[in-house]
């Protein structure tokens, strides 16, 4: 099998179009749902471009619906009803084992795609270009598939997307860069935070307390890619068991 990541313009899908509209946030896909010429999907909008967004939605001609489903911790959850687009249908109608939209920003829509072999990849991708513009991001094989990576469920999405989303300042930046390139964490460290701090020209209190901000948000996105793997683990024995 082989797993396909692109960046995709489509001219009649909606997201695309709010963030052409909107630039810079990402606008992440959370569940489509395609029933016919028809399609369901939930999206996350910043709440700071909530109006913004509800508006450019409107006027595109292929959203039938559009509601605020939730608002919280400055994230705004949407639900979109809108004509199926070309590529959704392309998908549906190919030889594709699996397709999912993961964000949309600057004009392109983030997918990841998995097809048998090389030659449903080069149908697919024709029959995508036809319609649409493609930007082919990342190409390889894979022998396993990794059910729970590939379909979290929504409430797991949505917390590991509220920490991807954290914006880390210059300093904690230049921070993260110096921890890992002078092998802070390094068994045993090859360097002392004074030292860090010192090289960014900081004091040692303020280097420990960005550091510990960033390695919190590490660490609870530690604990939810373990959720996911223990989850998939435990799924995958199950199915072994009753084959």
């Amino acid at each position: 099998m082989r797993v396909i990541t692109l960046d995709m313009w489509q001219p009649d899908c909606p997201i695309v179009y709010l963030s052409e509209v909107i630039k810079d946030p990402r606008f992440y896909v959370i569940m489509p749902h395609v029933v016919g010429e028809k399609t369901r999907v939930f999206i996350t909008v910043p709440s700071n471009n909530l109006k913004s967004s509800i508006r450019a939605l409107k006027n595109h001609n292929s959203v039938r619906m559009v509601r605020v489903l939730w608002t919280e911790n400055e994230i705004s959850g949407v639900e979109i009803i809108c004509k199926t687009t070309n590529a959704m249908d392309t998908f549906l109608h190919s030889e594709v084992i699996f397709q999912r939209a993961y964000f949309a920003q600057n004009g392109y829509e983030r997918w990841g795609i998995i097809v048998e072999n090389k030659k449903a990849e080069k149908e697919v991708i024709q029959r995508l270009k036809e319609d649409n513009e493609i930007h082919i991001l990342h190409k390889e094989r894979i022998s396993t598939l990794t059910p729970a990576l590939l379909m979290v469920d929504p409430p797991t999405y949505l917390r590991l997307i509220s920490l991807l989303e954290v914006n880390l300042s210059e300093t904690q930046r230049k921070i993260l860069d110096k921890t890992l390139e002078k092998g802070y964490y390094e068994y045993p460290r090859r360097t002392t935070l004074k030292k860090i701090a010192d090289d960014i020209g900081i004091s040692k209190v303020t280097a420990l307390k960005n550091l510990r901000r960033m390695e919190e948000v590490g660490m609870k996105l530690l604990a939810e890619l373990i959720r996911i793997k223990v989850f998939g683990s435990y799924d995958l024995e199950k199915i072994k068991r009753e084959i």
